[in-house]
C-alpha cells in the first residue's frame, strides 16, 4: 500500500514539474514575442518627399544639401532618364553655396531613403559616456515639415555590430543597425556627378599620332623616333 502511495506521489510531483515547465516556456515565448515586436523603433516620421533640406558632418567635412530649381524643360544633371515618359524633375539636390556643382542624384536619393526610414533596433535609456556620442563619428540633421531634427552616431557595439545613436536634445540612446546609416557616410568627393566626357582620364588609350613622341608637322615617324 505504501509503495502505491509513493508511486502516486511521484507521478503527481512529475506532473507538477511538467506543468511548471510548460508555463515557463509559455512565458518565455511571450517575452520573446514582445522583444521581437519592440526591435523596430521608428525615429523618423517624415517621408523623403517632405525633406526640405538636410546635412551631414563626416570625415572632417560639413555638407548641407538644398533643393535647386531647374529651368523649365531641363533635366537634372544627375537624374536618370525616365523610360515611362514621366515629367522631368523640377528640382534636384545641390550643395549649399555651390549651386553649379552637379551631384550624383542617385547617391543623394540613397541618403534620403536612409533619413526617411530611420529606425532603431533597441532603446538603451539614458546615454552613457561609453557610447562615443560625445565625439560622434557622424552627425546629421533633417529639416522636414518645418522642423529640424539632429542626430549623433557614436561607436560601434562590439557584440552586435550596431552603432549608438542619439537625437539631439534627448537623453535616450539607441542601437541602430550600421547599415541604416552607412549611406550617410559620404564625403563631397563621393557625391560628385561623373563628368560626361572621359577624354584624357587615366587608363584611356591615346589616339594614334597623339602621344608625346608623335611626329611634329613636317617630320616623318623615323625622324621623330628617340635616339635618331
Amino acid at each position: 500500500m505504501r509503495a502505491k502511495e509513493k508511486l502516486l506521489l511521484g507521478l503527481a510531483a512529475l506532473l507538477a514539474v511538467l506543468a511548471l515547465g510548460v508555463f515557463a516556456a509559455g512565458r518565455l515565448s511571450g517575452a520573446e514575442s514582445r522583444s521581437a515586436g519592440e526591435e523596430s523603433i521608428p525615429l523618423a516620421d517624415w517621408p523623403a518627399a517632405d525633406i526640405e533640406r538636410f546635412g551631414i558632418e563626416y570625415a572632417g567635412e560639413t555638407l548641407t544639401f538644398v533643393k535647386a530649381e531647374l529651368p523649365e524643360g531641363q533635366a537634372g544633371s544627375g537624374a536618370a532618364a525616365d523610360s515611362d515618359g514621366a515629367a522631368e524633375p523640377e528640382s534636384e539636390w545641390r550643395l549649399e553655396g555651390e549651386p553649379e556643382t552637379a551631384l550624383d542624384q542617385g547617391a543623394v536619393s540613397t541618403m534620403l531613403t536612409a533619413l526617411a526610414g530611420l529606425q532603431a533596433d533597441r532603446a538603451l535609456g539614458a546615454a552613457s559616456g561609453e557610447y562615443g556620442l560625445d565625439t560622434p563619428t557622424l552627425r546629421f540633421w533633417v529639416t522636414a515639415n518645418g522642423a529640424t531634427h539632429t542626430f549623433a552616431v557614436g561607436d560601434e557595439n562590439g557584440v552586435t555590430g550596431s552603432v549608438y545613436l542619439q537625437r539631439e536634445g534627448e537623453s535616450e540612446a539607441y542601437l541602430v543597425a550600421a547599415s541604416r546609416v552607412a549611406g550617410l557616410k559620404k564625403t563631397r568627393g563621393d557625391l560628385l556627378a561623373e563628368p560626361a566626357d572621359t577624354a584624357g582620364k587615366e587608363g584611356v588609350e591615346p589616339t594614334p599620332g597623339q602621344g608625346e613622341n608623335a611626329p611634329q608637322s613636317g617630320q616623318t615617324a623615323e625622324s621623330a623616333a628617340p635616339g635618331e
